[in-house]
């Protein structure tokens, strides 16, 4: 004899359905396209590295740019970015970045490189080697419309004796602004 279906099971059995007639799971909303963001991004680079104990914390914020040139009908993009010299803290630096944005403005930067090599997000190149990387982000993410374009990303590590340390950076930027009118993070 054939079990009934309770309603809970038939639930159960069009989700899984859907799920796999679908592809899988999409954090956008059906019917949300996405975003055209080609252009040139002005605004500023915020990077904190905080030791904990306390110590010789640095609370930076940059002048800088994100640039996208080209935008595949996948979502998958390149460009370059900058960080402009400002003060003692803010050396000029530029390279070239690639990665995805998805249908609702999810940003994903899957490379980033530096010119003249290096990636720029290792804890020894930030502590002139005296700290290892224990954790770090696996990409920049952030998000992106068209008109505004910020992506962030961390690493934890240990400094040995004690101490730990933890960096974030964030680019945070609008598109066309001149750096005077883009947001500081």
């Amino acid at each position: 004899m054939r079990a009934a279906r309770t309603p809970a099971r038939t639930v159960l059995m069009v989700l899984i359905l859907s799920i796999c007639a679908c592809g899988g799971d999409d954090s956008s909303a059906p019917g949300e396209e996405t975003p055209y963001i080609v252009g040139s991004y002005q605004g500023a680079w915020h990077s904190i590295l905080a030791y904990a104990p306390p110590g010789d914390d640095q609370d930076v914020v940059c002048p800088g740019a994100l640039s996208v040139d080209s935008q595949g009908p996948n979502g998958t993009f390149t460009g370059a970015w900058t960080q402009r010299s400002a003060g003692e803290n803010c050396n000029e630096v530029s390279g070239t970045l690639s990665g995805i944005v998805s249908p609702g403005g999810a940003v994903t930067v899957v490379s980033l490189s530096v010119d003249g090599g290096g990636s720029g997000t290792t804890l020894e190149e930030l502590t002139d080697g005296n700290c290892v990387a224990t954790r770090r982000d696996d990409a920049y993410r952030g998000s992106a419309d068209g008109t505004a374009f910020e992506i962030s990303y961390a690493i934890s590590g240990d400094c040995g004796a004690g101490t730990e340390v933890s960096w974030v950076t964030v680019f945070s930027g609008t598109l066309g602004s001149s750096p005077s009118e883009a947001p500081v993070p």
